[in-house]
Order: C-alpha cells, then structure tokens, then sequence
C-alpha cells in the first residue's frame, strides 16, 4: 500500500504578497503546505509560531486553526498547497522546514503542473480554486504524484537522525555523493 496517499488538492498558489497583507485566523479539513520562495512570512498557528524566511516551509496540519502576515517591510513571494492526505505523520506538521534542492525543484513541477489542472486566478489566497474544465491528459494525477513525493521527501529527511548538510536545506553535489560512496 502507499505510504502517502493525496486523496484531493483543494489549491496550488504561488503569488508575492503585499507588505501590508494578512490574513484572519483560518482553518479547514486539509493539510497546508506554506512555503516562502523569498521575503519574510509571520506564522501563527496551533502547532507553529514565528517567522519563515527564503527557503523554509511549514505544513499545518488538517483542522488546526493559522493565520499568516507579512512582516513590516517584507512583500513575500509563497507557495501555498492544499491537499488531503493520509500517511502524512504529526512529526513533519507544524514544525519549520527547510527544504533541500530537490524538494524545491519539486515544488516548481507542482506549481507548473497546477496551472495545467487548476483555471486562474492563481495570486488570490483562497482554497476553493476551480479546476479547468479541459486539462492534459493525467494532469491531475501528476499534479498528485508530485506532491505525494514531495511529502515523501519531507517525511523521508525528518526521520533521519540530525544533520548539519540537512539541517541547513543544502543539498549535496553529485562529486560529493561519489566521493563518499
């Protein structure tokens, strides 16, 4: 069986924020990817509280209640991912990310592949986006696929014991993986 399943994608967005832009407290029956490509962004939520910057991504949890601001003088640019899902462990939710390389060469394929499923707009941060009524063949199942391993990923390196290389998001150059094979 799956170790992740993705049963719906409710939103795929990836706009930059006003410096000035807030957000009410929010919650619904899916989890929440919210990541920052560049800027600053103030998370309150049940299970994180604090600043993401450049490169870090929080997941909140189904049902857990978050609201996001931006800081003074900083007009974001985020990523933010709505899906259902199973198999996604407490251990990963409501804890700062930072992503590697490879999970942020993902997060480029789900954006692309959520424009070919999801009809504009993409840059209003709402989670009843509609879906195109003509989308490429297995679009949809892509736009799954990929965010299902990218949650393998995430789960994957927060399982591992602490690294330094992991721990900073840096990911390794093919010359370094060879040396240490």
């Amino acid at each position: 069986s799956d170790a992740v399943n993705v049963s719906e994608i409710a939103n795929v967005h990836f706009f930059e924020f006003p410096s000035d832009f807030y957000t009410g407290t929010d919650s619904h029956p899916f989890a929440e990817l919210v990541y920052v490509s560049s800027g600053v962004l103030d998370i309150r939520s049940e299970g994180y509280l604090g600043a993401l910057k450049k490169g870090e991504a929080v997941i909140h949890a189904p049902d857990e209640k978050h609201s996001l601001s931006c800081i003074k003088g900083s007009a974001p640019t985020v990523i933010i991912i709505g899906f259902a899902c199973t198999g996604l462990p407490l251990s990963v939710t409501g804890k700062r990310l930072t992503l590697s390389a490879e999970e942020i060469a993902l997060l480029a394929e789900i954006i692309k592949e959520g424009r070919n499923v999801f009809a504009p707009p993409y840059d209003v941060p709402t989670y009843d986006m509609q879906k195109k009524k003509t989308a490429p063949f297995g679009a949809e199942q892509i736009l799954k696929n990929r965010i299902e391993l990218l949650a393998l990923s995430i789960i994957r390196r927060a399982a591992e014991k602490p690294n330094k290389e992991f721990s900073r998001g840096r990911g390794f150059s093919v010359a370094e993986t060879v040396r240490y094979v």
